[in-house]
């Protein structure tokens, strides 16, 4: 039987056509490929940053954005700055707001001293900010954050304050005292089944001025666990609604 041999340049056209099919040839250009993770644009990170207290304590604390406005998240006791992580990327990832998380004083990287000093805390987070450009300035506070943000409110000129599962007293800041002279738009939220922390939430929400808010959710999670459970994405909708019309 003869075997027959093709010239290789008959060859080359025949597997160069194969190939075209393959990859899409034809005079077609091929799909330009989807953009990887590599590639999305960073969401702007200050990681390491320091905020002194007036009473001399280093409290650690980092910055998430560039937007104009400022939002700064206070966690709750026994908890650090990384409850909000999530939280704080979503904030940010619009590009209105740049968002600072911290750590109060005996949490996480900051310096230990007394809980019922975390007013000064605030009020120098607050200052970090000011001093580093923004004039308006949200605070959103969980449970011990948001006694202490209420607290510092009545000072302070701020855009707004949002106030998560807070008691109306924490560790001798009395929240309850200095509610009444926040002027700033108030947002008031907890789970309905968070005894006794609603209780003091609605005692507090009565007493305050206008404009105000409350909003309560089914379940029993307190401070940033509710931006943790199956209501989550509603908690975070609530709070990105508030800011949005304060703003």
């Amino acid at each position: 039987m003869k075997k027959w041999l093709l010239p290789a340049a008959v060859l080359l056209a025949m597997m160069t056509s194969v190939l075209g099919v393959a990859c899409g040839g034809g005079g077609k250009e091929a799909p330009a490929p989807a953009a990887t993770a590599a590639q999305t644009p960073a969401l702007p990170l200050r990681e390491g940053l320091k905020i002194e207290t007036e009473d001399g304590l280093q409290l650690s604390a980092r910055s998430y954005g560039a937007g104009p406005t400022a939002v700064i998240l206070a966690h709750m006791r026994g908890s650090d700055q990384r409850s909000w992580s999530a939280t704080a990327r979503q904030l940010a990832s619009g590009g209105e707001y740049t968002v600072l998380t911290f750590d109060f004083r005996g949490h996480g990287g900051s310096d230990g001293g007394n809980l019922g000093d975390i007013d000064k805390d605030m009020r120098a987070a607050i200052q970090f900010m000011r001093a580093d450009g923004f004039d308006k300035i949200f605070v959103v506070g969980a449970s011990m954050g948001g006694t202490a943000a209420l607290a510092v409110a009545s000072e302070e000129d701020l855009a707004g304050v949002v106030v998560i599962s807070a008691p109306a007293q924490f560790q001798g800041i009395d929240a309850l005292a200095h509610i009444e002279q926040v002027a700033e738009p108030k947002l008031f939220i907890a789970a309905s089944g968070d005894e006794p922390y609603v209780d003091d939430l609605e005692e507090m929400f009565e007493r305050a001025a206008e404009p105000k808010e409350q909003r309560l959710f089914d379940g029993k999670e307190h401070g940033t666990a509710l931006l943790e459970g199956n209501q989550g994405e509603q908690v975070l909708q609530a709070i990105e609604q508030f800011l949005h019309q304060a703003n």
